[in-house]
């Protein structure tokens, strides 16, 4: 590639077959530590486990943007710390061959540990407490280092809820959580048991919505933290809607609903939508 490119690390995810939907495959490069999903076969791909293997980076480029979707799945610490450290190598590195870079981090908003009702903003404190959640913050903190000594640069920190809408494969039903809960209704099970609290909620984020806004906002200089969500829902309006639309309510509990008051105030111009309108399961 001659003209400046799009690289997309972690592109096997949920999010990156989505992402890669609206990208040009002559103008992208997809890296994933498993094989290349056949939704993004007409992309350059290069498989490689950031930490464990060769990126095959070297001779790829020039790029000016770089979405970042890739994370362990683990908790264990020198794990999260290779991938971490291998991962910052590699910024730097595109960074001294573009000092204008504009990398894209998909953290998580679970580097708020909120256990109250209040909204939360980009100002609200942070307070990681497992693994995986400060080694994201950690991260963010030295990508933010690194966009004050690359001042041509810019560094957006989108700290994403949970994720509906878009183009779903089989295993995402089975991983994502909105899907498989719906799922266990499909099945005549359901995960609440015992008394509920109905505020108790989270919030979500259409993934097309951010997709037309993350491709079409103004690059800027310096760091930026986004909060986007499309809105947010309840556990018990999510089991009542679930048995409207399924015309009956399933008759054994299977586990307890999780807890969380983690509702987001968006502020990054993703619009409101509807929860059941870009629920697809």
């Amino acid at each position: 590639m001659t003209q400046p490119a799009t690289l997309v690390i972690g592109s096997n995810s949920y999010l990156g077959i989505n992402l890669c939907r609206a990208l040009n495959p002559g103008q992208t490069v997809l890296m994933s530590a498993s094989a290349n999903t056949p939704e993004n076969w007409d992309f350059q791909f290069i498989q490689g486990e950031i930490g464990k293997a060769l990126t095959g980076l070297e001779n790829q480029g020039p790029f000016d943007r770089v979405f970042i979707l890739a994370r362990p799945e683990t908790q264990e610490n020198g794990i999260l710390e290779t991938f971490y450290s291998t991962l910052f190598g590699m910024m730097e590195d595109l960074l001294k061959r573009n000092p204008y870079l504009e990398i894209h981090f998909l953290s998580s908003s679970l580097v708020y540990a909120s256990d109250s009702p209040e909204e939360l903003t980009e100002q609200s404190p942070v307070a990681p407490i497992a693994p995986y959640e400060v080694w994201k913050k950690r991260f963010e903190d030295r990508l933010c280092w690194l966009s004050e000594i690359h001042p041509g640069s810019s560094v957006h920190l989108h700290r994403i809820p949970l994720l509906v809408g878009g183009v779903l494969r089989p295993s995402d039903r089975k991983k994502q959580l909105f899907y498989a809960w719906f799922a266990q209704f499909l099945e005549g099970r359901y995960w609440l048991t015992g008394e509920t609290d109905p505020g108790y909620g989270t919030s979500w984020l259409n993934i097309p919505d951010w997709v037309h806004w993350v491709l079409r906002m103004e690059k800027g200089r310096g760091h930026f933290v986004w909060l986007p969500c499309s809105g947010r829902i309840t556990y018990s309006c999510f089991m009542k809607e679930a048995w409207k639309k399924l015309l009956y309510k399933p008759a054994t509990a299977w586990s307890r609903c999780p807890r969380s008051f983690l509702y987001l105030k968006n502020n990054s111009g993703v619009p409101p939508g509807e929860f059941w309108d870009c629920f697809n399961p």
